[in-house]
């Protein structure tokens, strides 16, 4: 593997293509009680279009977690991924493959039929494929997945090397009826490749999509959908949704949306839930190609304890300077605070500190001390 990342670094060098390069840090102090921890994550990025349409990325991130409190592990690993993109007027395609390698001591505590049992996982690998193509009215796009788990099992005194593996299908048509309306059918297909077959699922959806700009400033957007899910507690599920966007002005656009779903069973109709969301922003632009902004949203959602309320903001102090934050309250779950300050060096480098708090409904509050730098040459 690091001969392939070494051989692929090298290859827009070679080709002598344009380079970017893109650095992040996020350092963040948690803490939850009487514990805390450090968790750390750097990432690195390059992207490079290594010929006409075609991009090369690499990325890699490296990540580390502190124990805290009891339902916590040590998290520590590193992953790479290797992303080569073909982005054509009519055909896009990716392949993607990805391996993250975990610390040796990182360990899992998990239950089994009432034993208790310890995991170390070692390495995941993943391999990504998505094709997506436009024929006249007809888009058609699949995807693909393949995933393999390599850990150790420890139970009492005993050790096994295991594997768990899983293959993602899912493929899907969308045929342009006209200026307004869409036909869209997928299918989606998971395959537990280890020996139970208990997590194997199949979804199929299928429905009517309807946009329509109604004038310069509002556009309208519906969707009615079928779908079936052999894992979910309802196999034959409905939604509709209706969304309203709205220009008020250069500066203030906002949204309306309403989400039902319901179910068929027992030759009946049942309603699942409803979400009801609002959404106002209100912007101002600035040099740095960053923009000063007010954002103020509420969604309704009783039947998921979703219903919430909040608001968020980032405004320009000085030249180069940001103020950021914001509340978000949740009834039923939680409130949460946050505020922080940026500088920019440029429109492609800052750095940043925020601290937030998060105080979980009849159990305990998070606050969290976090700062990072964004870096793109």
């Amino acid at each position: 593997m690091k001969r392939i990342i070494l051989a692929v670094l090298l290859l827009p060098f070679v080709l002598n293509a344009d380079i970017s390069h893109l650095f992040k840090t996020d350092f963040r102090q948690i803490s939850i009680s009487d514990s805390s921890a450090l968790n750390t994550k750097v990432l690195y990025q390059l992207e490079s279009e290594i010929a006409p349409n075609i991009f090369l990325q690499i990325y890699n991130k490296y990540y580390q977690s502190e124990k805290i409190m009891s339902m916590r592990n040590v998290d520590k690993y590193n992953e790479v991924k290797l992303k080569l993109e073909f982005i054509g007027n009519m055909f896009y395609g990716k392949l993607q493959i990805g391996d993250r390698r975990f610390d040796a001591d990182y360990k899992e505590d998990t239950f089994s039929a009432n034993i208790y049992q310890k995991i170390k996982q070692k390495n995941v690998q993943n391999v990504d494929v998505r094709i997506k193509n436009n024929w006249r009215n007809l888009q058609i796009s699949f995807f693909s997945k393949y995933r393999n788990l390599a850990f150790d099992s420890y139970l009492n005194d005993d050790m096994s090397s295991e594997f768990d593996r899983d293959l993602y299908l899912k493929s899907g048509i969308i045929y342009k009826i006209n200026d307004e309306f869409n036909f869209f059918c997928d299918g989606y297909f998971k395959d537990d490749l280890n020996i139970s077959n208990l997590l194997n699922q199949t979804i199929f959806n299928s429905g009517i999509q309807f946009q329509k700009r109604i004038n310069y400033s509002s556009f309208l957007e519906a969707k009615t959908e079928y779908q079936y899910d052999s894992f979910s507690q309802f196999d034959h599920n409905y939604f509709s949704q209706l969304r309203l966007t709205k220009k008020l002005s250069n500066n203030v656009a906002g949204f309306v949306s309403y989400l039902n779903r319901s179910c068929f069973e027992q030759n009946k109709f049942y309603r699942i839930s409803t979400v009801l969301r609002t959404h106002v922003k209100f912007s101002d632009f600035t040099k740095f190609s960053q923009d000063s902004f007010y954002i103020l949203g509420c969604k309704y959602n009783p039947e998921n304890l979703g219903t919430n309320a909040f608001v968020e903001f980032k405004q320009i102090f000085k030249s180069r300077i940001f103020f950021f934050g914001g509340l978000k309250i949740a009834p039923e779950l939680f409130k949460k605070y946050d505020f922080g300050i940026e500088y920019l060096f440029s429109s492609t480098k800052n750095i940043w500190l925020k601290a937030e708090e998060i105080v979980y409904k009849n159990r305990f509050s998070k606050n969290v001390i976090s700062a990072g730098t964004s870096l793109r040459f």
